[in-house]
């Protein structure tokens, strides 16, 4: 059995490690082709897969559940805790000790880096999966032909058609294009009732700064900012090594949002006094999703990744890993029927994260909507400061609620349960 994978991201690249150390285990004779366009052993945005490259506690856990160690080469900084800032103060909140967080490039990072092909993310993950078998081309897939009858009852393979007039046949095709692909469109065209998640808008910038100076400014913290943009839902600045990832997500958010949060007195005020933005530098522009897609599978296709579902607004990679093994063990189990895909990974994927994420969704409305409120901003930080003076961390509820939602590692429905159990509206009227 040939299976085609199309994007080599952490979904195509997990879906195919898992597949074939699978199907060694089961002696199973399988072929796996992974096909990727970009270029992850090269700087700027040839090499990049637009993210702003946090890898949580949750996603080292599984990777090492798949005996996987995030290579150093990989790491750019350990991240030692988050920052709140808001317009009335700044609350900070560390890390358990048993929490591991870093950040990454998915590529080799901006132009005029100095990194090795070992410091990409993505190319480290295809490397490990060609270590276990997986074919993997830096190849450009236009189009999908799907199967038809020959009248015979014969099962044809899909075929896929490659930048150049290159084809290859496949018996499985496995969808992890991200809702960034041209090819969405043409996946939509083959006739099987696909619709792509519905997205809002990032921008991201990199921004270089010297790497003294990000651990004096920024500490080994990622910053979150709740300073009323009007346009965005959150902002956020993540330190790298040479570098300082400047985020922010809304509806149509464009480069001259980001720059007008960036000059925004509580983000200006973390940066060196002699600091300027300067006159260029790497941006991009994801999308990212917030609803999951609609018939995300066909006879022998599955779509996985952000293509198919992701959790609200956080750890993409978390959801990749799991739709890629919910994936896997479809294909290697023999249920490629559009009914049994429905039934064996379509809902498993969405009993895990669709009613999470409306959780997520109300849970993020909350706070974008109480954190215009004066008072309820000022009353929440003095809470948050209270709690850091207990010594059991455990009893810090508030800080606990606020560390999941910055990381991602705790799923929504168990946060909001958290919330429901606060004494938050009488403890808020007390201060």
């Amino acid at each position: 059995m040939r299976i085609a994978i199309i994007g080599g991201g952490p979904s195509g690249a997990l879906c195919a490690l898992m597949l074939c150390r699978m199907a060694r285990e089961r002696a199973l004779n399988i072929e796996v082709h992974v096909f990727e366009r970009k270029i992850f052993t090269e700087f700027s945005p040839r090499g990049c897969n637009m993210c702003a490259g946090v890898i949580s506690t949750s996603v080292v856990s599984n990777l090492k559940r798949l005996n996987l160690e995030v290579a150093p080469t990989v790491i750019q900084r350990t991240i030692e805790g988050y920052c709140l800032t808001t317009n009335f103060g700044r609350v900070c909140l560390k890390k358990s000790p048993t929490a591991t967080i870093y950040t990454a490039y998915r590529g080799l990072g901006p132009p005029h880096s100095h990194f090795s092909e070992d410091a990409s993310f993505d190319n480290w993950l295809l490397r490990e999966a060609s270590k276990v078998g997986a074919h993997c081309y830096n190849e450009l897939v236009t189009d999908v032909i799907p199967p038809w009858s020959n009248g015979n009852g014969e099962r044809k393979p899909f075929v896929l058609m490659l930048q150049g007039g290159k084809r290859m046949e496949a018996d499985v095709v496995i969808g992890a294009f991200g809702t960034n692909s041209p090819l969405l469109r043409k996946i939509e065209a083959m006739g099987f009732g696909y619709r792509p998640p519905k997205t809002i808008h990032a921008c991201q910038a990199e921004l270089p700064l010297d790497e003294d100076a990000i651990t004096k400014c920024f500490g080994d913290h990622i910053h979150v900012f709740a300073i009323g943009h009007p346009k965005a839902l959150f902002g956020v600045l993540i330190p790298k090594r040479h570098h300082v990832t400047a985020t922010l997500v809304g509806r149509w958010i464009k480069r001259a949002d980001l720059e007008q949060f960036l000059e925004h007195p509580r983000v200006r005020e973390l940066f060196p006094r002699n600091w300027r933005l300067p006159p260029r530098y790497c941006h991009c522009h994801p999308h990212v999703a917030v609803t999951p897609a609609r018939n995300p599978v066909a006879d022998r296709f599955i779509i996985i990744g952000d293509a198919c579902i992701s959790r609200y607004l956080k750890n993409g990679i978390d959801s990749a890993m799991f739709t890629a093994m919910r994936a896997a063990d479809a294909v290697l189990d023999g249920r490629l029927t559009k009914g049994e895909l429905i039934k064996y990974y379509v809902r498993p994927c969405w009993r895990k994260y669709a009613l999470d994420n409306l959780c997520g969704k109300a849970l993020v409305n909350f706070y974008r909507i109480a954190f215009d409120m004066t008072w309820f901003v000022r009353a929440y930080l003095r809470l948050l400061e209270l709690e850091q003076s207990i010594p059991d961390k455990n009893k810090r509820t508030l800080s606990r609620i606020l560390w999941e939602m910055f990381t991602g590692d705790t799923s929504y429905i168990h946060i909001l349960r958290d919330c429901l159990k606060l004494r938050l509206p009488m403890d808020l009227f007390q201060l």
